[in-house]
């Protein structure tokens, strides 16, 4: 029996030192109460994270080797996909492909199985009339809600700058044409394209740099409205004639505030004021703003002024972003930490 027992312990033993001689995940996914905890979510330091449209999937991505991940939402890897330096990324609307920009200014377009389908930079070469310009770095990518317009800020050499390309079709028709590109040369020293969004009607384009808000008009190919902001987030509302943002002022609180871009030009302040802004997000509504300021997440209503509060984070949080359905919020701290946070359960 003596004989039978140690036999048994010595294969144990055996096995456990054979998986312990295999490559072991770098992240380690674990759960509180109420939300499901990544940690070590990549090997360098996290540069984007969006949801999927139909909130089934998280998408985040690094600058480092393993630039680009797809998870589940109870924080299971689905797969790495095979490029590094990834500094932005988007989701294409019927979930068929998700685009990333790279901090050496190409933009590829990836299958969800992890394929690396076309290379935008590429595809543009085919149009002898594209106006060719090149991107130095990309900072920031969006995509219509349509799945028509792709459209990067980022760097082409000191200056600012944006490219807006037609992705729908296939590779051959309108594939990687691009429709306008331009440079915003500015006053700011922070030459740098901080946040997009294309209106859900596909006509216009509004980005903030380091000083200023702008309205492009993508049919007219010219900038419609500039407004001076320290803005680090701006979006579309539903209604296609308004800008929300927050009004950022070195030192002082960050207030959210809505903006009629079609014909007048007037702000309106909501309520909601807060500390320094270190990320935010707004819902696919416009409804909530989900705020971060050093660990902790403030959710506000804009009709209610008690916000729904999330802790958990042990190091400051530099990344949020809503799930389509509201259902879902994810949170990303410096020391690359995911938190997917099931706020409907709240």
């Amino acid at each position: 029996m003596k004989k039978i027992l140690f036999t048994l312990f010595m294969l144990i033993m055996i096995m456990a030192g054979l998986g312990c001689s295999e490559k072991k995940s770098l992240h380690q996914t674990s759960e509180d109460k109420f939300s499901i905890i990544i940690k070590n979510a990549h090997k360098g330091e996290i540069s984007a994270i969006t949801f999927s449209p139909d909130g089934k999937r998280i998408l985040s991505s690094s600058s480092s080797e393993d630039g680009l991940k797809l998870w589940k939402l109870n924080g299971k890897l689905i797969r790495t996909f095979p490029t590094k330096g990834v500094t932005a990324i988007a989701y294409d609307p019927q979930n068929n492909y998700i685009f990333s920009g790279h901090k050496d200014g190409v933009v590829k377009r990836w299958s969800i199985k992890g394929e690396d389908v076309s290379d935008i930079n590429q595809l543009e070469k085919m149009y002898p009339d594209n106006l060719l310009f090149a991107l130095s770095r990309i900072d920031s990518l969006t995509l219509s809600s349509t799945g028509t317009y792709l459209a990067a800020g980022g760097k082409r050499l000191e200056d600012a700058a944006v490219k807006i390309w037609r992705v729908d079709g296939i590779a051959g028709e309108t594939m990687g044409r691009t429709m306008c590109a331009k440079l915003f040369k500015s006053e700011y020293t922070e030459q740098i394209i901080r946040s997009m969004d294309i209106s859900s009607d596909g006509r216009f384009l509004t980005f903030s740099t380091g000083g200023e808000i702008i309205i492009f008009s993508i049919d007219e190919n010219k900038i419609l409205k500039e407004l001076a902001s320290f803005a680090s987030k701006v979006a579309f509302t539903p209604d296609k004639r308004h800008i929300i943002y927050n009004e950022s002022e070195p030192g002082l609180s960050d207030t959210i505030k809505v903006m009629n871009f079609i014909g007048e030009w007037t702000p309106r302040t909501l309520e909601t004021k807060t500390e320094a802004i270190e990320a935010l997000d707004f819902s696919s509504d416009c409804k909530y703003v989900a705020i971060a300021t050093n660990k902790t997440i403030k959710i506000w209503d804009f009709n209610n002024n008690n916000p729904q509060i999330l802790k958990g984070h042990v190091t400051d949080i530099v990344y949020l972003s809503f799930s389509p359905d509201k259902k879902h919020l994810v949170s990303v701290a410096k020391d690359n930490t995911i938190r997917i946070w099931d706020i409907a359960k709240i």
